[in-house]
């Protein structure tokens, strides 16, 4: 489900206060927190809380000698575990964590809050974190395919993605096949199908993708039939057929200097649901000192053209925009309209030469980090749209 959560914070009432200073840095890196201050335990919370943990990123155990009795927090934690949600444990002290889910948590996001620095860059920390998890890619294939399979994998990683697939041959109980697959569905931000015969015959894989549609999330399909698996070029044709999925996720983002901060709100929303995102300021470390006015232009209509032809063009419609903005956004309109997301930031009024188009308006949210959240909302549902087409 979606979540206007990114993190859900599980600590005893007595550590609050230790835990504040977290809930600080996390805030200044632009994260939305959710934490149980009324520390109760009932049927309503259970599910309410069950919901909040589905939706969020990242999941963080406050541990401490009180919070490994808490039968609440144990509910919780266990909760993120079986929804294969990324955890990140904070130990306030040297007691035992709780041997319900001990030997489930990763021993490598295990940090220790003594570290003062680490205090103050946990925001960061968090950030890595979610940015490393995003390059995650579950693949669904046929069984049958899974010697091609293997090709496209390896492809993957050389672009910087961590592809995982799935050769089960232990397991028989389909039940216990389906709960292990869709657990690790759950714990995927992106997909890629392998389309052939073998997988549109596969009652697993129309399973898989069944699934994925219904959580609303971002899948590729590579058509198996369409690679020459006996070629000598075989490897750089594999890439070329997945660039597609590489460039699908990318965003050029235009807007004017007033909208820095919400920019790069956005930028870093974006980059947690695996979206690249590129603007105007990348660029200019690139322009030589003797650069004139239309070797600019011609670079940043280069760059949305690059941008637009899988990826997607958002505006940041302001006080005002400049006659930068305003040429990057006419020329995004005339390479793909149906490629661009503009969007109201301000109650001003629009361009005329936008009025005709359908507009996002954020303006009624009360800070900027709730505006990035509801843009990246509309831009996974946009992108969906035209990925179903």
């Amino acid at each position: 489900m979606k979540s206007k959560y990114d993190i859900y914070i599980s600590c005893s009432r007595s550590d609050n206060l230790h835990v504040q200073k977290f809930v600080q840095s996390l805030q200044l890196q632009g994260f939305t927190i959710w934490i149980n201050t009324d520390f109760i335990i009932s049927e309503s919370w259970q599910q309410m809380a069950f919901k909040i943990i589905e939706g969020v990123k990242v999941f963080i155990f406050i541990s401490s000698a009180d919070s490994n009795k808490s039968l609440r927090i144990e509910q919780e934690v266990c909760t993120a575990i079986e929804l294969g949600k990324s955890i990140i444990t904070i130990m306030l002290d040297d007691s035992e964590l709780n041997s319900a889910f001990a030997k489930a948590l990763d021993s490598s996001d295990v940090y220790n809050s003594s570290d003062n620095n680490f205090v103050k860059d946990f925001g960061k920390v968090v950030e890595k974190k979610i940015k490393e998890d995003s390059r995650w890619v579950f693949i669904s294939h046929s069984t049958k395919d899974f010697e091609l399979v293997r090709l496209i994998r390896n492809a993957l990683e050389k672009i910087g993605r961590r592809p995982i697939l799935f050769y089960l041959k232990c397991l028989s109980n389909k039940e216990e096949v389906s709960g292990l697959l869709k657990r690790e569905i759950d714990a995927r931000p992106r997909f890629i199908l392998c389309d052939s015969k073998n997988a549109r015959a596969s009652e697993y894989v129309q399973e898989e993708v069944d699934y994925i549609q219904s959580k609303q999330r971002m899948y590729e399909t590579i058509d198996l039939s369409q690679v020459d698996f006996d070629s000598p070029n075989i490897e750089q044709e594999i890439l070329d057929l997945i660039k597609p999925f590489h460039r699908r996720t990318s965003v050029f983002l235009g807007y004017n200097r007033d909208e820095q901060y919400i920019a790069s709100q956005l930028k870093k929303q974006l980059n947690r649901v695996g979206f690249d995102v590129w603007d105007a300021d990348l660029y200019l470390d690139k322009m030589p000192g003797n650069s004139t006015q239309k070797d600019w232009n011609t670079l940043i209509e280069t760059s949305i053209r690059a941008t637009l032809d899988k990826g997607y063009f958002i505006v940041l419609l302001g006080e005002r925009l400049s006659d930068y903005s305003i040429d990057e956004v006419k020329c995004a309109y005339e390479v793909d309209s149906s490629r661009v997301l503009p969007v109201a930031i301000s109650k001003n009024i629009t361009p005329d030469f936008l009025q005709r188009y359908n507009i996002l308006d954020v303006s009624d949210e009360r800070t900027d980090s709730e505006m990035a959240r509801v843009i990246v909302e509309a831009l996974i549902s946009f992108d969906l749209e035209n990925h179903y087409k």
